[in-house]
């Protein structure tokens, strides 16, 4: 079985960026409209657990002796 990576417990990434740009309101100028730099490491808490939805792909084996399977996403029923 494979699994998307972003679907394990306590899957860690890292992420480069900014914030959007955001002012404060009060008139004072250190709350002028600003961003932040982003550059660090996220991890994700909110993985599978028992009971989630999964999307199941099967996987074609040449060699016909496994059965193998992609696990990509977590659905939801509408």
């Amino acid at each position: 079985m494979y699994v998307a990576n972003y679907l394990l417990p306590n899957y860690t990434r890292h992420v480069v960026g900014e914030t959007d740009f955001k002012s404060g309101g009060s008139g004072y100028a250190q709350y002028d409209n600003h961003n932040h730099p982003v550059n660090n490491d996220e991890t994700w808490t909110d993985t599978l657990k028992v009971g989630d939805l999964v999307e199941v792909v099967p996987v074609y084996d040449p060699t016909k002796q496994d059965q193998m399977y992609i696990i990509g996403n977590q659905v939801t029923k509408l």
